[in-house]
C-alpha cells in the first residue's frame, strides 16, 4: 500500500542524505504510526541531522514494540 510505497522511496534517498528521503519516511509514519520498522527507519535517518528527534523517534517504537532491539540499541547510543 501507500505506506511501502513511501518507505521504499524514502529510505534509499534518506540514508544518501536527501532532505526528500526524510520527507517521504515521516510520511509513512503519518500513514503508519503503529509500524515500527517504519518509525525505526526514521530514527536512524534522523540520528545523524536531528539526534533528539532520532530520540523522540526511538522511544516511540519501544512503545509500540518494547523489544525492538534496534531500537533500543539506537536510543542506548544517542544518549551515552
Amino acid at each position: 500500500g501507500a505506506v511501502r510505497a513511501w518507505y521504499t522511496l524514502g529510505l534509499p534517498v534518506a540514508r544518501a542524505g536527501g532532505t526528500a528521503g526524510l520527507a517521504s519516511l515521516r510520511r509513512a509514519v503519518d500513514l503508519a504510526p503503529e509500524d515500527a520498522e517504519v518509525g525505526y527507519a526514521l530514527a536512524v535517518t534522523l540520528a545523524a541531522s536531528d539526534p533528539a528527534g532520532a530520540v523522540a523517534e526511538a522511544r516511540r517504537v519501544l512503545a509500540i514494540d518494547p523489544a525492538h532491539a534496534g531500537a533500543a540499541a539506537l536510543l542506548r547510543r544517542l544518549v551515552r
